[in-house]
């Protein structure tokens, strides 16, 4: 189902994951829109996502303190997936609505707008945040989720089955010996090797577009599938690697093409996006592109005038003027030349024009001449008419 129809909100392109069965989709759909069907508020923005531990490795706020690691669930830095949404205004009577989504069995958390500002401006963009907007989080319990696990047994489960089984865990750990997988290298070679095989990884999908249609054209231009496994490469050679090792033997989970876009491809796209972009905006940047600018005229400069140069007329060509003409390189008219140019003009038009008529006058002139002559005939003298005898 879209997670679009679950809000009423503008139409925003977002992602449609079909592995979000575990929330219950209907239910939430139904408890949302009942809800808030008066007066609703404007949705403008939501996901559906789990924030990558390694972009929050150290607390903004306490920078002095050490990096944040995991942590287990309920403790302060403990990072877990929701269904996270923004409105302009928080919704009516939202004390109600929290405890019908909570008696439903989902988790409720909510934020202000300074809140928003600081963690979420590089995703919204240039969209203006207003004072009184609003972040929603919204959890799904254990039991909804088993609920919805029973019903469609035959979809992957997103939220990982913590009562895992014997087999489970046999698999898990005769993998892990068998790749080294306890050690940071192991790992780090069986992800990078799944990475350059996996079709999955060869471009972008749907969910990775999702990621990148907030940047502009130049940075998705800059960006491919093979940038960000070259740079999952080395990213996984430093602390990044380290991180996503630690995470591997605490989630027990097999290191599927899953957990490998999730945890490995989509943070690193992350991570590319926003250093595409603060490069762009960089005085280096701009710096290289008026130095590759000016070698390009340069180069341009250069052919057009090896192309005159070089010119040689064809026999059709003789006495023609060439094909080939720069105009950088005609002479420029100064401005008292143009004024005489324009004066030599103006009076040999002048002389034409009283030389065209002079001879059209002449022309009427002959004209009635002969018109005269035609009406008057010849005169013949009287004595040549008389007969005299």
């Amino acid at each position: 189902m879209n997670w679009l129809t679950i809000l009423k909100r503008p139409q925003l392109p977002i992602p449609d994951y079909d592995i979000n069965f575990e929330y219950d989709p209907d239910k939430l759909k139904q408890i949302i829109e009942d809800w808030d069907k008066q007066n609703p508020a404007t949705v403008i923005h939501i996901e559906i996502s789990k924030p990558d531990p390694a972009e929050r490795m150290f607390d903004a706020n306490n920078p002095e303190k050490n990096p944040i690691r995991f942590s287990r669930a309920g403790s302060q830095k403990f990072v877990s997936e929701r269904v996270r949404f923004i409105t302009d205004r928080p919704i009516d009577e939202q004390g109600g609505l929290y405890q019908k989504l909570r008696s439903e069995g989902y988790k409720v958390w909510d934020k202000n707008a300074d809140w928003i500002r600081a963690n979420y401006q590089n995703k919204l963009g240039n969209l203006i945040i207003p004072d009184t907007a609003k972040y929603y989080a919204i959890g799904v319990s254990k039991e909804v989720a088993d609920r919805q696990r029973k019903k469609y047994p035959e979809r992957d489960f997103k939220r990982p089955d913590r009562s895992r089984k014997t087999e489970d865990i046999e698999a898990w750990n005769e993998t892990k010996r068998k790749y080294g997988l306890d050690k940071v290298k192991g790992f780090t070679e069986f992800v990078i090797d799944a990475l350059e095989k996996d079709p999955m990884f060869k471009k972008f999908n749907k969910q990775h577009l999702s990621e990148l249609e907030n940047s502009s054209r130049l940075v998705q231009s800059r960006i491919d599938a093979d940038d960000i496994v070259d740079s999952a490469k080395r990213a996984l050679s430093g602390a990044f690697g380290k991180n996503k090792h630690d995470l591997y033997l605490r989630q027990q989970l097999p290191i599927n093409r899953r957990w490998v876009n999730q945890n490995i491809f989509i943070p690193v796209l992350r991570m590319k996006i926003k250093e595409e972009t603060n490069y762009v905006n960089s005085d280096k940047y701009k710096e290289e592109q008026r130095k590759l600018k000016e070698r390009r005229d340069k180069k341009a400069v250069q052919r057009a005038r090896e192309t005159v140069s070089n010119f040689k007329p064809t026999p059709y060509d003789r006495g023609k003027r060439p094909m080939f003409r720069v105009r950088e390189f005609e002479p420029k008219e100064t401005a008292e030349e143009k004024r005489e140019r324009e004066n030599k003009e103006r009076a040999k038009a002048k002389k034409d024009k009283k030389r065209q008529y002079s001879a059209d006058l002449q022309r009427v002139r002959e004209r009635r001449q002969q018109q005269r002559r035609d009406r008057t005939g010849v005169k013949k003298a009287w004595f040549n008419i008389i007969k005299w005898d």
